[in-house]
């Protein structure tokens, strides 16, 4: 009896685990945290990031020395070679005795035009995917704050929607009964119907504007859909930074915009390209150094 309240236990135990582990509580801050770390556009943009780099290192290692190295070995496994210098003479044996040889080539790029500007194109292209990872942080800071609103919003209507369904449904209720002792009439009773009816249908539609809402934040936020969300902000705390941030003077400045500063990039870019072009009739100089050693004779 005691094994089998302790494995309800154990069991109760770790539901409790499960469920904790898929709540988060959070606020408008820890919710952008989140986004930023869990969000698949974040880790595309990241990947793209570390991908130009490895770009800009492969393209100046193009450049670099380039050394190569072999060894050879060839044996005829005891073999020989018979040659008859005269048909008057017996034919006379040679034998085949192993070779082996070691050979060492060092091709060294000195000028070409390409390589210079493609180093370049590859350094501005690295740029512009740090620009990159920046617009996408800043969008999804965006999409979060706006979905962590529209939830507070959509909680708050939905909770007035319910108080106003309580009420009418009380009201109802009084009137029900004006009616049944013929203090009013019935078509009054059937007009505070129609609108019980209505709001009840409001009631639905905001239930599921919720739901969408959260789904949404579950999107924008990385997690799994079957994830409960706990916000601890308000929309009276919204409402205070809205307007905290409207009385922050900012002039506008189009190079610190993110949209603009890519543009720019874009067209250093587009520029190199040119370049890139009249450089492929510059001429191409190299330097090479060969070795070979025959370590078997």
């Amino acid at each position: 009896m005691k094994t089998k309240f302790l494995i309800l236990f154990m069991l109760l135990g770790t539901t409790s685990y499960l469920s904790a582990q898929n709540r988060l509580t959070l606020s408008l801050d820890k919710a952008r945290e989140t986004a930023l770390e869990y969000n698949k556009s974040m880790t595309n943009a990241d990947l793209a990031r570390d991908k130009a780099t490895f770009a800009v290192r492969e393209a100046i290692a193009s450049g670099l020395p380039q050394v190569n190295a072999g060894a050879d070995y060839s044996n005829a496994l005891g073999a020989k070679m018979s040659i008859r210098f005269s048909e008057d003479m017996p034919a006379s044996e040679i034998e085949i005795k192993p070779q082996s040889s070691f050979n060492l080539s060092v091709n060294q790029l000195i000028f070409n035009g390409n390589y210079l500007v493609g180093i370049q194109i590859a350094k501005l292209y690295n740029k512009l995917a740090d620009m990159s990872y920046e617009k996408s942080a800043l969008d999804i800071t965006t999409q979060v704050t706006d979905g962590y609103h529209l939830v507070l919003v959509s909680d708050e209507l939905l909770k007035l929607l319910n108080q106003n369904l309580t009420n009418l449904e009380a009201l109802y209720d009084k009137t029900s009964a004006l009616v049944t002792f013929g203090i009013i009439e019935q078509t009054d009773l059937d007009q505070l119907t129609v609108q019980v009816n209505t709001l009840k249908n409001a009631v639905r539609s905001s239930e599921r504007q919720l739901e969408l809402a959260t789904n949404m934040l579950r999107l924008q936020l990385g997690v799994s859909v079957d994830t409960d969300l706990e916000l601890t902000e308000s929309v009276e705390q919204m409402i205070a930074y809205a307007e905290s941030g409207a009385q922050i003077g900012l002039t506008f400045k189009p190079e610190d915009q993110i949209d603009f500063r890519m543009l720019n990039q874009q067209e250093l870019v587009s520029r190199k390209m040119i370049d890139m072009q009249k450089a492929g009739a510059l001429p191409t100089l190299a330097g090479f150094y060969n070795y070979t050693y025959k370590i078997l004779k």
